[in-house]
């Protein structure tokens, strides 16, 4: 039961954390004001931990947070890696583990992401509107090849609730459809094709909108958010 337990725990934990993360990209606390008390747009410090520190040491503790992230998802994947870690943590267990860890990597980033002072670029009107809708597609992307493949399964709710060794839990044969046979990972993809396909890439604007958060914000001409 508490394999179970811990599993829904870790797929709601995910499921929370990536919800967060588009909110915060996309600043919805704007949109919706109601959401405030809950959710804290990149563009704010507020519902994180701004440690008021010089530009060079945000990059670097920014840099940190996405390779701690990078290297969860890559390390903990890995067969031998997966081998190592099975006389402490059982096959179906395993999954449930990883998805774990990568939502504690993620909100941990989502936590601790530092304001910049910098804006990395900024593309004028009207290829601006085209970047953002690159955005979107992105992020339909994203989703979208979340659930092509079974979201029980890539999640570690199957492997928990079976409770089967790894010699006989049923096995999907890998069939390379659609974008996969062009990209090795549609959903990184996806994810990165959202976060950077940005018309404005910035931190602050020479902080003349106060404390705001180290990341995405999309203008219309004349400064006006959208």
């Amino acid at each position: 039961m508490f394999r179970q337990a811990f599993a829904v725990a870790a797929y709601l934990a995910a499921m929370a954390c990536n919800t967060y993360l588009t909110a915060w990209v996309l600043n919805l606390d704007e949109v919706l004001p109601a959401l405030r008390p809950f959710v804290s747009g990149i563009d704010r410090t507020p519902a994180r931990i701004d440690l008021r520190l010089p530009p060079a040491t945000s990059a670097a503790v920014n840099l940190a947070l996405l390779c701690v992230l990078a290297l969860q998802h890559n390390v903990m994947s890995r067969m031998r890696v997966k081998a190592a870690m099975r006389p402490v943590v059982p096959f179906a267990w395993e999954r449930s583990v990883f998805v774990a860890a990568a939502s504690a990597a993620l909100g941990l980033a989502l936590l601790l992401w530092q304001p910049l002072p910098h804006i990395v670029w900024r593309v004028p009107p009207p290829a601006d509107t085209a970047v953002a809708a690159l955005s979107g597609l992105g992020f339909l992307l994203f989703m979208s090849s979340m659930f092509t493949t079974d979201p029980w399964d890539l999640f570690g709710l199957r492997q928990a609730f079976s409770g089967l060794e790894e010699h006989r839990y049923p096995r999907h044969s890998l069939v390379l459809g659609g974008l996969c046979r062009f990209v090795r990972h549609p959903m990184y993809l996806g994810l990165l094709t959202f976060l950077l396909a940005a018309p404005t890439m910035a931190g602050r604007d020479g902080g003349h909108e106060g404390r705001l958060g180290g990341g995405m914000r999309r203008r219309r001409a004349g400064g006006a958010r959208v």
